[in-house]
């Protein structure tokens, strides 16, 4: 198990990002808050996916658990160019995230 933790939890610009990017919900939003969203975001996610992944593998070992956006990190951007289930005004270009493990499998199924 990896005994060097590199998590050290999440901060009150985080929730201030997430509540703002809530608000905002704009590209143009948030390609100047970008390095936010790295910093405070990113950032820490990735180091507790990184500190999860001895115990996710140890439950599953084909669990994919390299801390990568799009792997383990869901991409905050959502591209809704081509959605016809949501309502257009309902449309909006960034997601809040959702975070699971998923197999190698589910992974490489997904992929176009």
């Amino acid at each position: 198990m990896n005994s060097n933790r590199s998590f050290r939890g999440f901060t009150e610009e985080t929730i201030r990002f997430l509540h703002d990017v809530r608000e905002q919900n704009s590209k143009e939003w948030f390609e100047r808050n970008r390095p936010v969203y790295e910093r405070e975001l990113l950032e820490p996610m990735r180091d507790l996916v990184a500190d999860l992944s001895d115990t996710m593998l140890f439950i599953d070992p084909e669990l994919e658990t390299r801390p990568a956006v799009g792997k383990t990190i869901s991409r905050i951007h959502r591209d809704t160019r081509f959605s016809r289930v949501l309502v257009l005004a309902a449309r909006s270009p960034c997601s809040i995230m959702t975070n699971y493990f998923q197999t190698k499998a589910e992974i490489d199924e997904a992929l176009p």
